[in-house]
């Protein structure tokens, strides 16, 4: 059946089950849009003022387009749906649970993505103005082309997928979890990416401006081509890595644990590349300005075409 076209001021719009049918098109001043079960039916379009869309159980159904004033879009579970083109104010999409589906191309204003469980799917294109996206686990998804203003982009779970492309302003990406995914080509402003995890993954091409590059673990993966301002690349932890082709302007690339991976053809302007741990890799082809080249471990590996400037 079909419940569309509704017009409801303060009222509730909810417990109502559909098999295929449509829940679409109602405008809701400050009510509840919540509860509902659908089979393959569609729940999308809907305009709610300050009301809340929550509790819904959809099969394969889709849950898009919906405007929400400062409303709730949380705790609803959707099999192989969708849940994407979604407009929020300063409210909240949190707690749901995706099969193989999407979750991309929302706006939130200063509201909250977090907590959403995803199968394969994709958690991308969304836009957040000081929020939080957060405590997220995708399978096999996507986590990219986000915008966040200030926000944090922290504690999420991929198995073998990808967070990259993604803009934060003064934001924080950190405590992410990947199996053989790939964090590359992010931008961030003064914020942070510390404390990841990479399986077999890639740590490259990312932008920083005074932020700090720190305390990541990857097991044969690569820290190359990342561009940092005034901030630092330091007690990083790589298996059979490399760590190279970076630019610090006066950063500071020490404290890094190579085991027989390659610390090379790095840029620093008056930084510091000291205390590092080789076991048979390589330090060459470095170029520091006025910096300091001291104190670094290498088992049996090779120290050659260093370029100083005035340093030690």
């Amino acid at each position: 059946m079909y419940i569309t076209s509704n017009v409801l001021g303060g009222g509730t719009l909810s417990s109502n089950v559909l098999g295929e049918g449509t829940l679409s098109s109602n405008v809701l001043g400050g009510g509840t849009l919540s509860s509902n079960v659908l089979g393959e039916g569609t729940l999308s379009s809907n305009v709610l003022g300050g009301g809340t869309l929550s509790s819904n159980v959809l099969g394969g159904g889709t849950l898009s387009s919906n405007v929400l004033g400062e409303g709730t879009l949380s705790s609803n579970v959707l099999g192989e749906g969708t849940l994407s083109s979604n407009v929020l104010g300063e409210e909240t999409l949190s707690s749901n649970v995706l099969g193989g589906e999407t979750l991309s191309s929302n706006v939130l204003g200063g509201g909250t993505l977090s907590s959403n469980v995803l199968g394969g799917e994709t958690l991308s294109s969304n836009v957040l103005g000081g929020e939080t996206l957060s405590s997220n686990v995708l399978g096999e998804g996507t986590l990219s082309s986000n915008v966040l203003g200030e926000d944090t982009l922290s504690s999420n779970v991929l198995g073998g997928g990808t967070l990259s492309s993604n803009v934060l302003g003064e934001g924080t990406l950190s405590s992410n979890v990947l199996g053989e995914g790939t964090l590359s080509s992010n931008v961030l402003g003064g914020g942070t990416l510390s404390s990841n995890v990479l399986g077999e993954d890639t740590l490259s091409s990312n932008v920083l401006g005074e932020g700090t590059l720190s305390s990541n673990v990857l097991g044969e993966g690569t820290l190359s081509s990342n561009v940092l301002g005034e901030g630092t690349l330091s007690s990083n932890v790589l298996g059979e890595g490399t760590l190279s082709s970076n630019v610090l302007g006066e950063g500071t690339l020490s404290s890094n644990v190579l085991g027989e991976g390659t610390l090379s053809s790095n840029v620093l302007g008056e930084g510091t590349l000291s205390s590092n741990v080789l076991g048979e890799g390589t330090l060459s082809s470095n170029v520091l300005g006025e910096g300091t080249l001291s104190s670094n471990v290498l088992g049996g590996g090779t120290l050659s075409i260093i370029l100083l400037g005035e340093k030690t």
